[in-house]
């Protein structure tokens, strides 16, 4: 099967399928697209993957036997973006797209990718991977709005839905008002390097310094923490979440020592915090399925995460494969660290259920196989599978 995959993505993270040995660009992330494509690529499928990338001034292109990549710019101003609901972008990514003759489009987040997908093929696959009603209640600033002006056009045009978790198929219908069938598709979990026996009780969170992701309730509950658990140190990364923010400044000084804050790094040195974490922290108030947790689940790193913390509970099995607490209450927070902490034997149970979940439902193989049976149904076109595996 040919799929055309548009949406935010790292080309490198494709290298071993394309012919080039030249420099790739740094691209958007998008570490789901990067999972699915490789995926596909290594079930034997041809995949178009049309993208964007803030450091090009030019269209970029690679291609190997099954691949061809075409990135286009992307500006850095979020003001200049959103002032035309990102139409530049929009429109490169629509004429790239408009060359490829594939079987099925997909396009990921219902933003420009999704909107520009839509212009040249009205029968694309969109996944939806978050929540935009909800995203801007907690963000309450013109970038989101517009954000969800564009959601909503998505909203009036697409006929083929798909959602990451439950959780979210429920927010587009109540938030959103989407009454066709929609299609549970989740994320992969990428695979990390073996995991190392950390020399401390390491205590990892990965986030940024905004409302939603939470980490200040993990700041104000660090020092019952490691007053219980002298030994643990906690490492603090993302944007905002430097040495000098505000955020950190605001951890009293008497427990900075067992604190680092690390700030914005690299997706290399995220894996490595990973390998070495004794338990990863997941603080925020609202995900739909989180990245950082599905890795932390394939390392074999436990996790506490909130129980009313949208799709993290459905993540972590309801609870099977870390702890579920409220994590807008320090104490409770608290709490729950401290046990996993203090208790390795159930701490090595949460991880060895979670590897079997994600075997089970987030592995590429299997996400892969859910993938091309929506795929197949669109080919043929009938009705998109619904339900949730």
């Amino acid at each position: 099967m040919h799929i055309a995959l548009v949406g935010p993505s790292t080309p490198a993270a494709f290298r071993r399928f394309v012919d080039s040995t030249d420099e790739f660009p740094a691209g958007l992330g998008g570490t789901p697209v990067n999972e699915l494509g490789g995926a596909l690529l290594d079930a034997g499928h041809d995949v178009d993957l049309i993208t964007a990338d803030p450091s090009l001034s030019r269209p970029w292109s690679a291609h190997g036997p099954r691949l061809r990549i075409e990135s286009v710019p992307f500006r850095t101003s979020a003001r200049a973006r959103a002032r035309d609901l990102f139409g530049a972008e929009r429109a490169e990514l629509a004429e790239r797209l408009a060359r490829v003759r594939a079987d099925v489009v997909h396009a990921h987040w219902t933003y420009e990718f999704a909107l520009a997908a839509l212009a040249v093929r009205p029968d694309a696959l969109v996944t939806a991977h978050d929540a935009p009603v909800t995203i801007l209640r907690h963000h309450r600033d013109r970038y989101r709005a517009v954000r969800l002006a564009m959601a909503a056009l998505v909203r009036r045009r697409v006929r083929h839905l798909a959602v990451v978790s439950p959780y979210l198929a429920e927010r587009w219908r109540r938030e959103m008002w989407w009454r066709g069938p929609v299609s549970v598709l989740p994320n992969i979990a990428p695979p990390l390097s073996t995991r190392e026996t950390p020399p401390v009780l390491s205590v990892l969170t990965v986030g940024n310094a905004g409302p939603r992701k939470n980490v200040g309730t993990l700041l104000e509950a660090w020092p019952r923490i490691v007053s219980a658990v002298p030994s643990a140190h906690l490492d603090v990364v993302g944007p905002g979440l430097g040495p000098g923010d505000s955020l950190p400044r605001a951890l009293p000084a008497t427990h900075r020592a067992s604190v680092s804050f690390h700030g914005p790094v690299s997706r290399a040195e995220v894996d490595a915090h990973l390998r070495r974490a004794t338990l990863l922290v997941h603080p925020s108030l609202e995900e739909c399925h989180p990245m950082t947790v599905l890795e932390a689940m394939s390392a074999g790193v436990p996790v506490v995460g909130g129980r009313a913390s949208g799709g993290v509970p459905w993540t972590l099995g309801d609870g099977t494969a870390g702890r579920l607490c409220d994590i807008s209450h320090p104490g409770a927070l608290a709490e729950a660290v401290i046990e996993l902490l203090s208790a390795p034997a159930t701490a090595a149970a949460c991880a060895a259920s979670a590897r079997d979940r994600i075997t089970e439902h987030y592995s590429a193989s299997a996400i892969a196989t859910r993938h091309l049976e929506v795929y197949d149904g669109l080919r043929r076109g009938t009705d998109i599978p619904k339900g949730v595996r």
